[in-house]
């Protein structure tokens, strides 16, 4: 957070093509210099838009056409089933299903994979030519300890990157809920907040890219819209092309 704020205001402004900082770089004489100077001479600060990059480590990029999504598959929940009918992401292969987690994901049969033999979802997205994979899991697990939710989830990116060794790996975060559902049972923001953390290390771990759909998606209160979304969790229509925005501007080339 400190190294974001620096960014904000301008004084740090060496971004890299994923809009990293470098953080494992010496910082030579000269690099020090230049922030010393932009710290004591506001005028010198050239601000970097880091709304961008707010959560997500896949940079922000034009808007990606349909094109984009034609080796694309998404694996998820009763939330990507959503995306899959209410988004125009058309071109792209969904193994989806209501109730869908973590377990179920590499252990129900439930889908035809591209070469016709039936499988779980992963090894229907396993069994494909794919080079971009979309994982939507982790609402129907919230109450398990988050340590185990991400060794189960570690275990679906392992199987993944050994079939699809050039695919590149999305991992989108858990989507916000509103305020009457953090108010009681386990569906809350801070529950949410943790697998969200759980799954960006995980990311940085594997290698994989996590796009964060919580920070733009709430509204000022910090919560889902009761405007958006019909039992606290799930979206409307509308909801669904706000998410897909968020999928179509955050990606690697």
């Amino acid at each position: 957070e400190a190294i974001y704020y620096f960014c904000r205001t301008g004084v740090f402004n060496d971004l890299d093509e994923k809009g990293n900082f470098h953080p494992e770089d010496a910082v030579g004489r000269e690099e020090f210099y230049s922030i010393i100077s932009r710290i004591l001479i506001p005028s010198l600060r050239s601000g970097v838009r880091l709304d961008a990059h707010v959560g997500s480590t896949a940079p922000l990029r034009p808007r990606a056409g349909d094109d984009f999504f034609r080796d694309a598959c998404f694996i998820g929940n009763s939330l990507v089933d959503g995306l899959s009918f209410y988004s125009g992401i058309d071109a792209a292969a969904f193994y989806s299903t209501t109730g869908m987690t973590v377990l179920s994901a590499v252990s129900e049969y439930e889908f035809y994979s591209p070469i016709g033999t039936y499988e779980t979802a992963v090894g229907a997205a396993a069994a494909g030519d794919y080079s971009k994979v979309y994982i939507e899991l982790g609402i129907n697990e919230i109450g398990m300890d988050v340590s185990r939710f991400k060794a189960y989830y570690a275990r679906i990116i392992d199987r993944l990157q050994s079939s699809l060794p050039e695919a590149d790996i999305y991992i989108l975060s858990l989507t916000p809920v509103n305020i009457a559902r953090d108010s009681g049972g386990i569906f809350t923001r801070a529950n949410v907040n943790a697998y969200n953390g759980a799954l960006k290390e995980l990311s940085i771990e594997k290698g994989c890219y996590y796009l964060d759909c919580v920070t733009t998606m709430v509204d000022e209160s910090g919560f889902l819209s009761d405007y958006d979304t019909w039992d606290g969790v799930h979206f409307y229509e509308h909801k669904y092309w706000e998410w897909e925005d968020i999928i179509r501007t955050h990606y690697v080339d």
